[in-house]
């Protein structure tokens, strides 16, 4: 059974339906397709179904049913309260249509949601995953990104594509979630990128070639530019060793400086703060 329950406002006057202090009103229909055909302003309220298994509803159990009207008999909502579990679904009315119901994901006071394919989140909730991508590729452990606007998950986590993470859509909160790694090689020495973060580590193998002061290694070698996941705050970084020093410049260029050339067996380290955002491979994350 169906029964409606009757609101009182902050003065105590009752709202409509007209009736005494605590009775209620039975919904005379079997299917909530009758409510969206043609009923949502004169059947608009809240309702409370015990047991009733009404055709295309939400739930089979207990819950409490609210009926919003829009603009027509024919337009609105629908948003119910599962009393198991405290899920709350809802789905629009369009024309006289139930659109679809969908679940709706709210935060947890305890921590981040767990990603699921396909679930509303609100703007503002949080949710996690164990794991995405690769380290070549960018790597999320355990992450947890804040939704910025109301939206579906789908059936992937998006790529990254700026300072925050993923555009207007996703905030990640946990930085140090996100690594990658990077090789490159060159005629006289492999640089190693490691970043974490916004901060970024640089460690080259030794040296195993004579290497001439302002040596530029991307034009002498033809090599494209660093990615911009790699290039530096500010004009660039230093990353020196005994004698000379590197420079990782904002275009995503590599320098030797120094007044004289480089012997063999040299090798240079440093870190730098990386300026620009994220880089990960959109994915179904594991869950």
């Amino acid at each position: 059974m169906a029964q409606k329950v009757i609101l009182h406002d902050e003065n105590d006057v009752q709202i409509m339906p007209v009736a005494s202090t605590l009775s209620v009103e039975e919904l005379s229909v079997t299917d909530l397709a009758d409510i969206a055909n043609g009923g949502m302003i004169k059947l608009s309220g809240r309702y409370f179904i015990k047991d009733s298994k009404l055709s295309n509803a939400p739930f089979d159990g207990w819950y409490a049913l609210e009926v919003i009207e829009g603009s027509s008999e024919y337009m609105g909502q629908m948003r119910a309260v599962s009393f198991w579990d405290n899920v709350v679904k809802y789905t629009s009315v369009n024309q006289g249509k139930i659109v679809g119901w969908k679940k709706v994901i709210t935060d947890d006071v305890n921590g981040a949601l767990t990603w699921q394919p396909n679930m509303d989140v609100l703007k503002g909730q949080m949710i996690t995953f164990p794991s995405l991508g690769t380290a070549e590729t960018g790597l999320l452990v355990n992450p947890v990104f804040m939704s910025l606007i109301n939206q579906n998950t789908g059936s992937s986590f998006p790529a990254a594509d700026s300072i925050e993470g993923i555009s207007g859509k996703w905030k990640l909160m946990n930085p140090d979630a996100y690594s990658i790694s990077f090789l490159l090689k060159t005629y006289a020495v492999d640089f190693n990128f490691k970043r974490r973060g916004n901060n970024v580590s640089l460690v080259t193998s030794f040296s195993n070639k004579q290497i001439s002061a302002g040596y530029d290694f991307m034009s002498s070698e033809k090599l494209p530019n660093l990615a911009d996941v790699w290039r530096p705050e500010g004009n660039f970084a230093w990353i020196p060793n005994a004698t000379s020093m590197m420079l990782i410049w904002d275009v995503g260029r590599i320098t030797l400086q120094g007044n004289s050339s480089v012997g063999q067996g040299d090798i240079w380290t440093g870190s730098y703060m990386a300026k620009n955002g994220y880089q990960w491979s959109g994915g179904v994350p594991t869950v």
